[in-house]
C-alpha cells in the first residue's frame, strides 16, 4: 500500500510541476520586432542626372536642399534589417553606389546597429533609441600618372571612411538624417537616412 501511495504521490507531483511550467511558458511573450532601413542618398549639381527618390524621401530631400549646396539628390543604396528588441545587426557587402555603369572598382560597406529599443519621445510620441550605430565604407580612389614615355598609368587605393554614433534617438517611421560622409569625385557626399518602424512578429 505504501508503494502505491508513493507512486501516486510521485505522479501527482509530476503533473503539478508540468502544469506549472506550461503556465509559465504560456505567459511568455516575444520581444518586439523592428524594421530598420538605412538609405544612402548622394548629392549632385548635375542637372542631367535626375535621381528617383521614393515618396517617403521627398520631405527630407527638400530639407537637404535648404541646408546643403546640392540641387539634386538620388538614392544610391538601401540597407535593410529586421531585429528584435535589444538586438544587434551586422552587415558587410560590396556596392556600386547606385551606378548603372561601373566605371571604377566597387566600394565596400560595413553597418552595425546594436541595442535598439523603443520608448516615448519628449513630446509623447513613439520613438527609438540606438545605443550604438556604426557605418563604414572602403571607397576606391584612382590616381592617374604618366611614365617617362608619356603613357598614362592608373593605380587604385582604398580609403576608409566611417561614422560612429552612441545613443542616437529617432522618431517612428520618419526618415531621419543621422550623418554625412564626404567622398572623392563629383558626387562627394553621402547622406545617411535611417527609418525605423515596429512590425508584428
Amino acid at each position: 500500500m505504501n508503494k502505491i501511495q508513493s507512486l501516486l504521490t510521485t505522479i501527482l507531483v509530476t503533473v503539478l510541476l508540468f502544469s506549472s511550467a506550461t503556465a509559465v511558458l504560456g505567459q511568455q511573450h516575444f520581444e518586439p520586432n523592428y524594421e530598420v532601413s538605412l538609405q544612402l542618398l548622394m548629392g549632385t549639381n548635375d542637372g542631367g542626372k535626375k535621381g528617383i527618390l521614393h515618396s517617403n524621401l521627398s520631405a527630407i530631400s527638400q530639407r537637404l536642399k535648404s541646408s546643403f549646396a546640392y540641387s539634386n539628390y538620388w538614392l544610391a543604396e538601401t540597407l535593410f534589417c529586421r531585429i528584435s528588441n535589444r538586438g544587434k545587426f551586422e552587415y558587410r557587402s560590396g556596392t556600386n553606389m547606385g551606378r548603372e555603369v561601373v566605371i571604377q572598382p566597387q566600394s565596400f560597406l560595413d553597418l552595425t546597429v546594436s541595442d535598439l529599443w523603443s520608448g516615448q519621445t519628449a513630446k509623447g510620441g513613439q520613438g527609438f533609441m540606438i545605443e550604438s550605430f556604426r557605418f563604414g565604407a572602403r571607397v576606391p580612389v584612382t590616381n592617374v600618372t604618366k611614365d617617362d614615355a608619356g603613357k598614362e598609368r592608373s593605380a587604385t587605393n582604398y580609403e576608409q571612411i566611417g561614422l560612429t554614433l552612441n545613443k542616437v534617438g529617432l522618431p517612428e517611421n520618419v526618415p531621419t538624417l543621422v550623418g554625412t560622409l564626404n567622398l572623392p569625385g563629383p558626387n562627394d557626399t553621402i547622406f545617411l537616412v535611417m527609418t525605423i518602424k515596429s512590425v508584428d512578429l
